[in-house]
Formats: C-alpha cells, sequence, structure tokens
C-alpha cells in the first residue's frame, strides 16, 4: 500500500493535513477559558491539636475537591473525614482516612467527593486505635 499524506497517522504539515470544517450554524460548545470571580470552591483552613471531638467543615451536603495537609510531628497523622452530623470518635465509621507523612504534607486537587450530610474531621496519631493527635496538624480543605 502506498503512503498517502492525506490520510497520515501523527503530526503533518499543515499542508499535507485535512482540513476540518465547522458548519456555520453551529452553535457556541459554552467552554470558557478565563477566570471568573464567583461559583469557586470554599475553601476551610486551621491548625488542629487533635482530640476526640470532630471538626466541622460544614455542616451541609457537600464534596470535597481538594485538601492540603502539613504534619510537622514525628509521627504520622491520619485524617478521618465523616459524612455524619454527630461524629463519635472510635464509634463512627468514617467515609475514608488518609495518612500524612511525619514532618511531610499531602495534597490533592480533582474530582468533589460526595458528602451527602456534612464534612467533619478528625486527626490522629494511629488509624486502627484512633488515638487522638496531641500535636498541631495544618489543613485546608476545598469543597463546595
Amino acid at each position: 500500500m502506498a503512503y498517502n499524506p492525506q490520510n497520515a497517522n501523527g503530526q503533518a504539515a499543515m499542508a499535507a493535513s485535512s482540513p476540518v470544517v465547522i458548519a456555520s450554524d453551529q452553535s457556541q460548545l459554552g467552554v470558557n477559558s478565563y477566570p471568573v470571580t464567583s461559583g469557586g470552591v470554599t475553601a476551610s483552613t486551621g491548625s488542629s491539636l487533635g482530640g476526640v471531638s470532630a471538626i466541622t467543615i460544614t455542616a451541609s451536603p457537600a464534596q470535597v475537591y481538594g485538601w492540603y495537609f502539613f504534619n510537622n510531628n514525628s509521627v504520622p497523622a491520619y485524617i478521618f473525614f465523616y459524612n455524619s452530623a454527630s461524629v463519635t470518635f472510635g464509634t463512627t465509621t468514617p467515609l475514608y482516612v488518609l495518612v500524612v507523612p511525619s514532618t511531610g504534607g499531602a495534597n490533592v486537587f480533582g474530582i468533589g467527593i460526595p458528602h451527602s450530610d456534612s464534612i467533619k474531621i478528625i486527626i490522629s496519631t494511629n488509624r486502627a486505635t484512633n488515638t487522638a493527635q496531641s500535636l498541631a496538624v495544618d489543613y485546608n480543605i476545598f469543597y463546595k
């Protein structure tokens, strides 16, 4: 089979490319690439000394879109995320748990994790025994 530059795979010079035609009555696709001043996520920031009381990020249904945690302690910190208005540490099942390494940080930003009731966290030094954290962990949680 002979080489045909009109149907070449990969990159080709513009002169060797097939044109793409968009109909003149094509409606706008609605993609904006400029920043806006409203409609974004909310940030909840703080520094927790840990304990058995849950920190309320929001008392309303929402989605977690990202977080940044900094743990300046010599032991890992476990962040328990709850989807419940009432949290009893060690009894209420967390929705998910993150670990932040000692003297390190953890961050992510992406597609939302739904919380149908509320977003609450508890910071601990041990995932298995639910031991309350005794040193500060800085947090930023982004939700909407």
